[in-house]
C-alpha cells in the first residue's frame, strides 16, 4: 500500500487540470469461489488489493467504482452504477480470468463509452514458487488476452494497457487515456468564434463547419466585424489604463505610442469581452480580413489574461482546424499553446522556424521580461497594429496539424524541440525547433497526407495522448517519427 501511495503521489504531484469521472470494475470468476479454491484469505486479499487500485486512481480521477465483479447480475448492478454517474470512460481491470459474459453485459450499456482493458498484475515480479492458488491472482493476463480476442470479434474499440497498479509508467498511461476520453467528451458543444469568415485566398485552411459538428461536435459562432467594433467601443478608459499598467515587465518599444497602444488595448478587450459574453472556447481572428482593418484600423493581437488562463486559444487566419489542434493540444496538457506555421527551414541543421502574426499567449516565453510590444509589421501604417513579440522558451514541444481528408479529419502530430531562439527572427512571436524526423522525411510525410503550413504548439511530448483522442474519436493519426512513440 505504501509503495503505490508513493507512486501516486510523485506523479500526480501538482496542477493537472481538469478531473475525469471513470467507471471502475475488476473481473473475476465467480467458479473461483464456487468451487472453493478461494477461502476467507483469499477473499480478503483480493477486496484489499481491489481498494489499492481504487487508492491509486482515484489520485487523479475521480472513481465511480463497481469493485470485484464476478457475476452477471452483479454486472448489470455496475452498468446501472456507471450510467447514473455520468462516467467519462471505463476503466476494466482483468484482475483473475474471468467469464465473458459478465463484461459483456456491462458493455451492453455503454457502446459508445470510451474502453480502456487493463491487463492486470499483483505486482511486477513472479514469487518465487507458486501454488495453484497463487496462479489464481496472477491471471489476469490470461483473462485479459480472452477478454480483447472476444471483443475485437465483436467489433468493439478499446484501448489496452499492461502493468501493476504499483507501477508509475501504467498508471500514467491510464492518465493519458481517461484524460483523452474526457477531452473528447469536452469538444461536444465547444463553441469557437469565427471573426468574421474564412480567409479566402487559403483554400487549403476552409474547413466544413457541418463536418465539425458531425464528427467532434464542435460549434462554429460567426461573429461579425461590427460586432467587434460595438465591443470595443464599450469598453471604459479604466479597463484600457487598467490593462496598461499591467503591462509591468514588459519593454514597449518606443515606436509604439501611447494612443496606438491605447486603441490596440481596446480592440484586445473587446474580443475578450465577446469571448466571456458567448462562452466561447476559442476564437479563429480572420486578422487580414479588409474591413476589419477599415473599421478597427488594427486586427486584436494583445496578450488576454481573462481569456488564455482560462484554458481559451486563438488563431489566425480564419483556420478552423489550426484552432481545433490548439484547443485539443490546451486541453489534453492543462498548457498554454501557439498558433504557428512553418515559415522556413534550416537544412543543415535539421530544423525549422515557426511562428505567426496575432494574438497569443505569452506565458510560452521565458519570462515577462523577454516579451516585447512591438509594432505589427504587415501594417506599418495603422497607428493601433501591436503585437507582443517573444521566442517559445527552450525544450520539448509538440506540434500538431489536422488535415481535412477525404475520409474527415487525420490528425498529424511530431515531438520536437525548442531551441533558444532570441533574435533569431526580430519582431516576430517565433519558436526555432529541432525535428526528430529528416526534413526531407517530414515534407514528404506531411504533403502526402495534406496537412496546411498551420501547426499548433505545446510544450511536453504529447504525441501518445493525441493518439489516444484521435483513437477515441474514430479518427487517423499519423506520428512522426513513426517508432518513437511506446504505447
Amino acid at each position: 500500500m505504501n509503495v503505490t501511495r508513493a507512486v501516486v503521489e510523485d506523479l500526480y504531484a501538482g496542477d493537472h487540470g481538469i478531473m475525469v469521472k471513470i467507471g471502475f470494475l475488476a473481473l473475476a470468476a465467480q467458479s473461483f469461489w464456487d468451487t472453493e479454491m478461494a477461502d476467507s484469505t483469499f477473499t480478503d486479499e483480493a477486496m484489499t488489493r481491489v481498494r489499492e487500485i481504487e487508492t491509486a486512481l482515484g489520485a487523479s480521477h475521480e472513481v465511480v467504482s463497481a469493485g470485484l465483479v464476478t457475476t452477471e447480475k452483479a454486472a448489470v448492478s455496475a452498468a446501472s452504477k456507471f450510467e447514473g454517474a455520468g462516467i467519462d470512460a471505463l476503466v476494466v481491470c482483468c484482475f483473475m480470468w474471468s467469464e465473458d459474459q459478465t463484461l459483456f453485459r456491462v458493455l451492453d450499456e455503454f457502446e459508445k463509452v470510451p474502453l480502456l482493458i487493463w491487463c492486470w498484475t499483483p505486482g511486477t515480479a513472479l514469487p518465487k514458487t507458486m501454488s495453484a492458488v497463487d496462479l489464481i491472482k496472477w491471471s489476469g493476463p490470461v483473462g485479459a488476452q480472452q477478454t480483447t480476442g472476444a471483443l475485437r470479434r465483436a467489433g468493439r474499440e478499446f484501448a489496452f494497457v499492461l502493468g501493476s497498479h504499483t507501477s508509475k509508467q501504467t498508471l500514467e498511461k491510464i492518465e493519458e487515456y481517461t484524460r483523452a476520453a474526457v477531452v473528447a467528451r469536452s469538444l461536444k458543444h465547444s463553441k469557437i468564434g469565427l471573426l468574421p469568415y474564412r480567409y479566402v485566398v487559403m483554400t487549403n485552411t476552409w474547413a466544413d463547419e457541418f463536418e465539425l459538428m458531425s464528427k467532434l461536435g464542435i460549434d462554429v459562432i460567426h461573429i461579425s466585424v461590427g460586432e467587434l467594433a460595438a465591443s470595443s467601443a464599450a469598453v471604459k478608459d479604466e479597463e484600457i489604463e487598467k490593462y496598461i499598467n499591467e503591462l509591468r515587465g514588459i519593454r514597449v518599444m518606443r515606436e509604439v505610442s501611447s494612443e496606438g497602444l491605447s486603441r490596440a488595448v481596446r480592440a484586445s478587450l473587446g474580443l475578450a469581452k465577446i469571448a466571456e459574453n458567448l462562452h466561447l472556447s476559442a476564437v479563429s481572428i480572420s486578422d487580414l480580413n479588409d474591413e476589419l482593418h477599415a473599421v478597427l484600423k488594427c486586427r486584436p493581437c494583445l496578450y488576454l489574461p481573462s481569456v488564455f488562463e482560462r484554458g481559451m486559444v486563438v488563431s489566425s487566419e480564419g483556420d478552423l482546424l489550426g484552432t481545433v489542434a490548439e484547443l485539443v493540444l490546451a486541453r489534453l496538457s492543462g498548457k498554454p499553446v501557439m498558433f504557428t506555421e512553418i515559415f522556413t527551414y534550416d537544412e543543415e541543421r535539421n530544423e525549422i522556424l515557426v511562428g505567426h502574426a496575432g494574438m497569443h499567449d505569452i506565458r510560452l516565453a521565458e519570462n515577462r521580461a523577454s516579451v516585447t510590444v512591438t509594432p505589427d509589421y504587415e501594417y506599418p501604417k495603422e497607428e493601433a497594429g501591436v503585437w507582443m513579440y517573444f521566442t517559445v522558451k527552450p525544450g520539448p514541444i509538440t506540434l500538431l496539424s489536422i488535415a481535412s481528408v477525404r475520409k474527415g479529419f487525420h490528425f498529424v502530430v511530431t515531438r520536437a524541440e525548442a531551441l533558444p531562439a532570441d533574435g533569431k527572427l526580430r519582431g516576430y512571436p517565433c519558436a526555432l525547433v529541432k525535428l526528430q524526423t529528416p526534413l526531407g522525411s517530414f515534407f514528404e510525410k506531411t504533403t502526402t497526407i495534406g496537412t496546411t503550413q498551420h501547426w499548433a504548439l505545446v510544450p511536453g511530448d504529447l504525441r501518445r495522448s493525441v493518439t489516444r483522442l484521435a483513437s477515441i474519436l474514430g479518427l487517423e493519426c499519423t506520428v512522426l517519427p513513426e517508432d518513437r512513440v511506446q504505447g
